[in-house]
């Protein structure tokens, strides 16, 4: 929570296992990959985040997606597959 990302080499915030999982209030910008990865686990919260001027903003890799409200995003979504390597 309350994270400032920005140029990041690769994805900003990733999840990749665990249930439940917050992200919330970060402001990720600018980076070479993902602003937010859901990689794996189920039920993320993802709520009042701005993700801009990433290659992809927000994607997701899993179906089971909690709460998704409040984010400030430009590209990708809840339907968007990522590209993670």
């Amino acid at each position: 929570r309350n994270n400032k990302l920005s140029h990041c080499g690769h994805s900003g915030i990733e999840i990749e296992v665990g249930d439940n999982a917050v992200i919330e209030n970060n402001r990720i910008t600018d980076g070479k990959g993902e602003g937010i990865a859901i990689l794996g686990g189920a039920n993320p919260t993802i709520q009042n985040n701005v993700v801009t001027g990433n290659r992809v903003d927000i994607c997701t890799d899993t179906g089971s997606l909690g709460t998704f409200i409040g984010n400030t995003f430009n590209t990708g979504g809840l339907t968007t597959v990522c590209v993670v390597q």
